[in-house]
């Protein structure tokens, strides 16, 4: 499982979206300064990618969405999606966030708000066996300097940590069914 820009020249780095006029995107080239009371909206947006190299259909489902939405679902929606065997699923996740989500209450940086932790399990079609898989990756800078705030993409080799790591251990379903059951027909 893969993470990528899903605009913008990725080989400039992770493009950070800004909302302008007409309520249009556009990508935050370079470093902007912004003050404390500006009121600034931005978009991440991140193309996951999901290979099935298994001989069997794939099952994709949403467990913590980051406080953002996939497109290829109606909000609110956690999946499932499927991926056929050998096949590739392109999924393009959204975040948005104000300029004042940047900081506490005390003004001390929040940093989650830049960070990409979104969580997925992935299990065959019969839910058998199941991985819960997590990303963990800065998509945005933000520097604090007194009243000013300058908000930037993360540049390329900022964006090592594109690939999802399994965060639990493999989960085989049926077997955690049968020995519940065989561990309550027991105690009878």
């Amino acid at each position: 499982m893969d993470a990528r820009p899903a605009v913008g020249d990725v080989s400039h780095g992770f493009p950070l979206e800004i909302r302008g006029d007409n309520d249009r995107w556009g990508i935050l080239g370079a470093p902007r300064e912004f003050k404390r009371g500006d009121h600034a909206v931005f978009r991440e947006s991140l193309n996951i990618i999901v290979e099935n190299v298994s001989a069997v259909p794939a099952r994709i489902d949403m467990i913590d969405p980051d406080g953002g939405v996939l497109d290829e679902l109606p909000e609110g929606h956690a999946g499932p999606l499927w991926v056929m065997p050998g096949g590739r699923l392109v999924m393009t996740w959204r975040r948005k966030f104000v300029l004042a989500d940047v900081l506490d209450q005390e003004g001390i940086q929040r940093p989650e708000v830049l960070v990409f932790r979104v969580k997925l399990m992935v299990r065959d079609v019969g839910m058998n066996v199941g991985d819960v898989y997590a990303f963990s990756g800065a998509v945005a800078y933000a520097e604090v300097d007194g009243s000013r705030i300058i908000m930037q993409g993360v540049p390329p080799e900022g964006w090592t940590d594109r690939v999802a790591v399994p965060i639990a251990p493999r989960r085989y379903e049926r077997l955690e069914v049968a020995d519940a059951t065989s561990a309550a027909g027991s105690s009878n």
